[in-house]
């Protein structure tokens, strides 16, 4: 496992492939200690990435903004917006236009945390 922190996070999130085409697994939402909330996002990325498995943790979250219905797959990521902010981080994985690096308020499926860490899981060599 490979873990990066922060902005590089973000940064290899993108350089890995590792969460667009990909399918969400679980979303766990927990009270940490000291009444901080925490959202924990299991990711399979798709088949032609490196990565076997992406583990996103935000902490500090300050908004947490997902809805789903039994009518659509579970969190199929077709495209994602991760924005590093002066007050944290944002990931929309429904974002309006995920061509614009700007946060807008039509983006759906977000998350905004003070902490951002991301955890690689690499497939086995063949």
């Amino acid at each position: 496992m490979v873990s990066f922190e922060g902005a590089q996070a973000f940064d290899e999130i993108a350089k890995r492939w590792a969460l667009h085409d990909g399918r969400i697994h679980s979303i766990v939402v927990s009270r940490a200690e000291g009444a901080e909330v925490a959202v924990e996002i299991d990711c399979r990325p798709r088949h032609e990435s490196a990565v076997g498995q992406l583990r996103l943790r935000f902490e500090g979250v300050v908004r947490f903004d997902f809805a789903w219905s039994e009518e659509n797959d579970f969190y199929v990521v077709s495209g994602y917006k991760a924005v590093v902010r002066p007050s944290g981080f944002y990931l929309s994985l429904d974002p309006y236009d995920d061509r614009d690096t700007a946060v807008d308020a039509r983006d759906g499926s977000v998350v905004e945390a003070r902490r951002v860490q991301a955890d690689f899981m690499m497939k086995a060599s063949s």
